[in-house]
């Protein structure tokens, strides 16, 4: 009983006081399809497709040699075993047996997963495509929905009425 409203118990109800939802309704979010248009389909196509730019890529590659460099540099001075000269000789070297890996540190960026920088992102799925058409054995040429124009049809159907 609530506020003197309703029964005591559930005995003799004929229910026993359990509570279902109900599984044949349908909410109203379900029921609304959103169908995407040919725009829709072409933005999000590009967005996948977008190519990385590739100053921004070797700009943040050689930021991260120049850190590496500076924490050996850092490293050194608190050494305190090396003087000046001696420390900026080594950086120096350092420094260029970075940059001559700077490949190298391109391909360990993009396959870092937890990049957050869109053109990152970009490299990592230009890479992923790039295997996943090697696997297929897709073309480099291959031009997608090229296989629906009128031309190739009609070049597929001579070819295979001969």
């Amino acid at each position: 009983m609530y506020n003197g409203v309703g029964l005591t118990t559930a005995r003799g109800s004929g229910t026993n006081g359990y509570v279902q939802t109900n599984m044949a309704f349908i909410r109203k979010s379900r029921l609304e399809t959103k169908v995407k248009t040919d725009d829709d389909i072409r933005k999000m196509e590009a967005m996948l497709n977008r190519k990385p730019n590739q100053e921004i890529l070797s700009h943040q590659a050689k930021r991260k040699v120049e850190v590496k460099v500076l924490e050996l540099r850092e490293a050194m001075e608190d050494d305190g075993k090396y003087d000046e000269e001696e420390i900026e000789a080594k950086c120096v070297t350092f420094r260029e047996m970075l940059l001559n890996k700077e490949g190298f540190l391109d391909t360990v960026e993009a396959k870092s997963s937890r990049s957050n920088e869109t053109h990152q992102l970009a490299a990592q799925n230009e890479m992923k495509n790039k295997k996943a058409c090697s696997a297929f054995g897709i073309r480099e040429d291959y031009k997608p929905g090229a296989a629906f124009t009128e031309g190739k049809k009609e070049r597929l159907t001579s070819v295979v009425g001969e």
